[in-house]
């Protein structure tokens, strides 16, 4: 059997080994020094920062360590957190960071060194543009959000409380049928479980439908989001077919409890 604790631990001391080996040269040059803190119980143990006395550099593994992501900061508490990728699209690299969780690092480290050195020097212009460009664009981004409800409920649409976030609004469907009979109808008809093999016996909601009763499904095609109180879920058709009965937004399915209906041959 084998030792799942001991391979995470692995894991782990590989990716801090790595990043120490893929930041050594701004730690070098720009007078950096892998920094002395503690992890909350909650925090993401593939981590590693570096530090000067004006910025911080934030290392972690995502997707279980499979993949890198790196942040820059001021140093100061509380500091706003900038992603890589998010001034990728400010100041945009001749070469797209790819490839293996180490060559992320590595690409990672060469950005901030040929694109972002008056950061690395401590100059704090730049990541103040970044701080107000997305305050405007949360505003913004929370503007259209607003809107989008408002229009959807002038349309009829109603707010369902949702208890693992904001509310969910559930359009209206006239004359739309229990499962019951959607079955009796459609007997041959595939169903849709949101059922998740590593967490049997989870309870999600179901957030939004990006299809609706009566469309076109192709195999695989994004069908809805649902929620839980960890994460959000993804769940994809399993055939190819029409869409004849759905479990509305709002509703607090079980994993082994049918969501959906996709009839083929309509």
């Amino acid at each position: 059997m084998k030792n799942f604790h001991k391979e995470h631990i692995e894991a782990v001391n590989h990716f801090k080994t790595e990043a120490r080996k893929a930041f050594a040269h701004i730690c070098l040059n720009f007078g950096f020094k892998e920094a002395d803190y503690s992890l909350q119980e909650y925090q993401n143990p593939f981590q590693i920062q570096f530090e000067s006395p004006q910025i911080r550099i934030l290392a972690e593994g995502i997707h279980w360590g499979m993949n890198a992501n790196v942040c820059i900061g001021k140093n100061i508490s509380e500091t706003e957190w900038f992603n890589i990728g998010y001034i990728c699209r400010q100041r945009i690299p001749t070469v797209p960071i790819t490839g293996s969780q180490t060559e992320q690092l590595y690409g990672c480290a060469y950005y901030l060194e040929n694109y972002a050195a008056d950061i690395l020097n401590g100059d704090y212009i730049f990541l103040d543009q970044l701080a107000l460009k997305r305050k405007q664009e949360k505003e913004e981004a929370e503007k259209a959000r607003q809107t989008a409800i408002e229009q959807k409920l002038m349309a009829g649409y109603i707010p369902i409380h949702n208890p693992y976030g904001d509310p969910i609004l559930r359009k209206p469907r006239l004359n739309l049928h229990s499962y019951e009979i959607a079955r009796l109808k459609f007997p041959q008809a595939i169903p849709i479980y949101p059922e998740n093999p590593s967490e049997p016996g989870y309870k999600a909601i179901i957030d939004k439908w990006f299809k609706d009763i009566g469309e076109h499904v192709e195999e695989t095609e994004l069908l809805c989001e649902l929620s839980t109180d960890k994460v959000m879920i993804e769940i994809r058709s399993a055939a190819t077919g029409k869409l004849v009965w759905l479990l509305p937004e709002g509703t607090i399915a079980q994993s082994d409890q049918c969501i959906a209906l996709i009839a083929g041959n309509l």
